[in-house]
């Protein structure tokens, strides 16, 4: 379980693995990230939200095909632009899925995600 802060109107950039059993990473330059934020149901910005509405869909801000895909590094990253009109909460919901060119489905993470708003506005 990996449990994530986002903070509003910043970069968000994070880095996950994927691999066997033993430790081997998993090629996944060929294969495609979903990832959603819903809400867990404690919300405190817009309690008409249940937890299965989706919050956030990042999945097209997520990368296989790149240099580090062949080592089952998979890239998130959201822009500041894109962060920026994000409501907080403090007990948001994710999981990562990929899926092969086969149709498998495997999930590689999930856990908690806070989106914290901050002060500053650039």
């Amino acid at each position: 379980m990996n449990n994530l802060e986002l903070f509003v109107g910043v970069d968000f950039d994070v880095k996950f693995g994927f691999c066997e059993a033993d430790g081997t990473p998993i090629d996944v330059r060929s294969m495609t990230a979903y990832m959603q934020i819903k809400h867990k149901g404690n919300v405190y910005v817009e309690p008409t939200i249940t937890p299965t509405d989706v919050y956030l869909d990042v999945s097209q801000h997520l990368t296989t095909n790149h240099a580090d895909g062949e080592n089952g590094v998979i890239l998130l990253n959201i822009p500041a632009t894109d962060t920026k009109g994000l409501a907080p909460i403090r007990d948001g919901i994710y999981d990562l899925k990929l899926r092969t060119v086969a149709g498998n489905v495997y999930l590689v993470a999930s856990g908690s995600l806070s989106v914290i708003g901050t002060v500053t506005d650039i």
